[in-house]
């Protein structure tokens, strides 16, 4: 494309533009999903939704420009192939230059942006509240406990009630009041995941889970959660309304004996520590 712009030899309508008219843009645009696929957030949804529509205005600016240096040729170019999908055919009306009044044009793509957020975030809403429900996890009044292996409800409350009545464990527990509320992981001992704060994290070597674990043999994490201000004082809206959390203590379980092995402090330096990551 930019051998021709500076050859000035017209406009390029072969090789992949033979199929595809802004190639740049979808190329652009599936990177950015594989980054919403990676960092699943509502304000990422919305950049990504937004920057479709943006790369769709430049595009519109792109061929206006065209069709007014090249003419008919690129208007019927335009019609034989589609703006961002190649090999798909499309039943529409022939592309000519646009007549209709460009207040109105804005309105009805102003009106489909509006559109597709609220789809998309409905969408992103429900699935969010899908993945919640289907983890392995527990409530109680203020925590909420989840398993990153897979674990029944008798398991973790079972796990969970090992390590309360431990009283190295309860020490660690009376600087924090009764309206504390607490975000738990129950992983094997012999996991590691660099998202949750834990002893043992080697550098470059922060994700470990091996298949065959001993599955009388746990780790829980004990961490601190902050809610956002303003949001419901629920246990239920820890995993979706948290602000910060906070890492207090490690402790192994070993199902065969229903005993505490080792009680854990936190590390001085966790890692991804002040830069947000993912809860589950």
């Amino acid at each position: 494309m930019y051998y021709s712009k500076l050859t000035k030899k017209g406009a390029v309508t072969g090789g992949i533009y033979k199929y595809i008219r802004h190639p740049q843009y979808i190329s652009l645009i599936i990177c950015s999903l594989g980054l919403l696929l990676i960092w699943s957030r509502y304000i990422v949804l919305v950049s990504f939704i937004t920057m479709i529509f943006v790369y769709y205005f430049l595009a519109q600016a792109e061929e206006q420009e065209c069709c007014n240096k090249f003419g008919k040729s690129y208007i019927a170019y335009m019609n034989s192939t589609n703006m961002f999908i190649p090999f798909i055919k499309f039943n529409r009306k022939s592309i000519t230059i646009s007549s209709a009044s460009k207040t109105v044009r804005i309105f009805k793509i102003l009106t489909l942006y509006i559109i597709t957020l609220i789809v998309s975030l409905s969408i992103a809403y429900g699935l969010q509240n899908l993945t919640i429900d289907s983890l392995y996890s527990s409530y109680t009044d203020h925590s909420a406990n989840i398993s990153l292996c897979k674990m029944n409800d008798g398991t973790i409350s079972k796990v969970m009630d090992i390590a309360e009545e431990n009283s190295e464990f309860k020490a660690y527990l009376n600087n924090y009041n009764k309206d504390t509320f607490y975000l738990n992981y129950i992983l094997p001992t012999t996991w590691f995941a660099a998202e949750v704060p834990m002893n043992g994290l080697v550098y470059h070597a922060g994700h470990k889970s091996p298949d065959d674990y001993d599955k009388t043999e746990y780790k829980i994490i004990f961490t601190k959660a902050v809610l956002k201000e303003g949001s419901p004082t629920s246990v239920k809206d820890i995993l979706t309304h948290l602000d910060v959390r906070y890492g207090i203590v490690e402790v192994w379980i070993d199902l065969k004996t229903n005993a505490v092995t080792k009680v854990l402090p936190m590390p001085k330096n966790v890692k991804y520590n002040g830069i947000p990551e993912a809860l589950y």
